[in-house]
């Protein structure tokens, strides 16, 4: 677990969540509410002994809106487990100042 700041020109977020276990994992994701710019590709290998689950969140035209704890939850027979990022969106804030030297 940790935390991610987003610089402000970067508009596509991913994150990835891995796991593995001898019975196949499922997961899931609980993140901030999000509209429809996302998408959540999972991928399954497995060499008959082991399941490794890739899980890749990708977040599209990512803002401030977008920003908060996505965690990351993998289930299967034996067990729960997760992590959890904090994501947030870098603000630029413009300062307006006037000067004696430029008002009439």
């Amino acid at each position: 677990s940790g935390g991610v700041e987003i610089p402000f020109n970067i508009s596509n977020v991913i994150i990835y969540c891995v796991v593995s276990g001898r019975e196949r994992p499922l997961v899931n994701w609980t993140t901030p509410e999000l509209d429809e710019n996302y998408e959540n590709t999972i991928t399954v290998e497995t060499d008959g002994l082991l399941y490794v689950v890739t899980s890749i969140f990708n977040i599209t035209n990512f803002t401030t809106d977008h920003a908060g704890i996505y965690h990351c939850n993998a289930t299967n027979c034996a067990g729960e487990d997760g992590d959890e990022v904090n994501v947030a969106k870098q603000v630029v804030y413009f300062v307006g100042f006037s000067s004696p030297m430029f008002s009439g």
